[in-house]
Order: structure tokens, then sequence, then C-alpha cells
């Protein structure tokens, strides 16, 4: 009977080595999926940003009548921050 019971719980082992490689593949498969998305939405922040500075801009140049758009100081500062 030893014998017996531990042939039937050798396929079992298969099986649970089998769903745990897949359960593994599939969580690898998400983190990457996760990363993506993570990445998308950070671009997609980046270019509301980019937005709200040049909204920014204009709201300075009506009020003040100030062009605060492509001044030295934005050259400079760009400059210095490598963009």
């Amino acid at each position: 009977m030893v014998n017996g019971s531990a042939r039937r719980s050798r396929p079992g082992r298969v099986i649970a080595l089998r769903s745990l490689d897949k359960v593994v593949t599939d969580l690898e498969r998400i983190g990457d999926q996760a990363v993506d998305i993570v990445m998308l939405i950070a671009s997609f922040l980046e270019r509301v940003a980019d937005h709200v500075t040049n909204f920014r801009e204009v709201a300075v140049y009506l009020v003040e009548s100030k062009m605060v758009r492509h001044t030295r100081a934005h050259l400079s500062l760009a400059a210095r921050r490598g963009t």
C-alpha cells in the first residue's frame, strides 16, 4: 500500500508543479503589463504637466503682459536641466 499511495501522489506532484509554473509565468506576464501601464500613465501625466505649463505661460502673458515663455532665464534653466 505504501508503494501504491506513492504512485498516486507522484501525478499529483506533477500537476502541482505544472500549476505552480503556470502561476509564476502569469505573474511575470502581469508584472510586465503593470510596468507598461505605469509607464503609460507617467507619460500621460508628463503631457498634462506640459499643458499646465503652457496654460500658465499664456495666463501670465494675458494678465501681466509679460512674456515668460522662451526667455533667457527659461532657456538657461532648461540647458542646466538638460532638456
